[in-house]
């Protein structure tokens, strides 16, 4: 009996994925089946100032405190990049990036969006994102955020199929048995010439 292996994900969970914010990392890291959380703060030049929230088939953009608003430079025309890469390079491909319903940034569209086999290109040039939060005395406290938030769909390849070890062996056995019955029908055929078969094409 032949089966197949297990199938390839077809999502994130597993892969190692990478948020760059105009080219510079913000983080590498492969996705675990409970998604993975990011927050920056915007404190280096390499945060995009935004908290991440990463499934396998979804990524949330929002705004994190300290800060009530991050306003980013650039436009529509003008893109300031964030760019989501997969990075294992493995036997599935992004097919689909669409914005998802929960998205309340104002001028954020699908237009603002584009993508390849394993790459997401995210504008948010001249956008702005706010949150409401307060201050506890000890920590801000967040209350909502207005976010972005994008569904991936993806194609990956069927796993190959692959013999059960009995089969294996099986497939030795017959080999060998087919082998030897060839090899002995070369023997009559050399020794009783007279009755070899014409060669079939």
């Amino acid at each position: 009996m032949l089966f197949g292996a297990a199938d390839s994900r077809a999502d994130f969970i597993g892969q190692t994925v990478e948020l760059t914010y105009q080219g510079c990392e913000v983080f590498s890291t492969v996705v675990p089946l409970t998604g993975y959380s990011d927050s920056q703060s915007a404190q280096y030049s390499c945060d995009a100032g935004l908290g991440v929230e990463l499934t396998g088939s979804n990524l949330t953009l929002s705004e994190v405190p300290p800060y009530a608003e991050t306003i980013y430079g650039g436009s529509l025309t003008s893109p300031t990049l964030l760019t989501l890469s997969d990075l294992t390079h493995s036997d599935q491909i992004i097919t689909s990036v669409s914005v998802d319903p929960a998205t309340d940034v104002a001028g954020f569209d699908a237009s603002r969006v584009s993508f390849n086999n394993e790459d997401v290109y995210i504008n948010v040039g001249g956008l702005s994102i706010s949150d409401t939060s307060y201050y506890n005395g000890s920590q801000y406290v967040l209350i909502s955020s207005q976010e972005i938030s994008l569904d991936f769909t993806f194609s990956g390849n069927p796993a190959p199929i692959v013999p059960e070890p009995r089969m294996i062996w099986l497939l030795v056995v017959a080999g060998f048995i087919g082998w030897q019955g060839r090899f002995r029908g070369a023997l009559v055929r050399t020794d009783c010439k007279t009755v070899r078969k014409p060669e079939t094409t």
